[in-house]
């Protein structure tokens, strides 16, 4: 099956599930790509590197969104985010 049909296919998929995982989406589509890049040929370090941080982020349970790396990061150096209170003026 070609990386383009199977594109397609995922894009039907996408919206027949009750709760989509947006992780899980796109470490799809990175794999899309990263098969793509292979059989043309072409390394692709960085987008690799990208679905690696996307798989240990639905490893760890952290499926929401990208804001999760940041998560992610605290949680591999050991820290613990926590907000601070703070008033935020909305520049309005």
């Amino acid at each position: 099956m070609s990386v383009w049909k199977k594109a397609w296919i995922l894009d039907r998929s996408i919206g027949k599930e009750p709760n989509p995982n947006p992780s899980r989406i796109r470490r799809a589509c990175l794999d899309l790509g990263l098969s793509a890049a292979r059989q043309a040929g072409v390394p692709m370090p960085t987008t690799s590197t990208t679905r690696d941080q996307i798989q240990t982020l639905i490893g760890h349970g952290f499926d929401q969104d990208f804001s999760q790396l940041l998560l992610l990061e605290a949680l591999a150096s050991g820290l613990e985010l926590k907000p601070e209170d703070n008033e935020i003026d909305d520049g309005f």
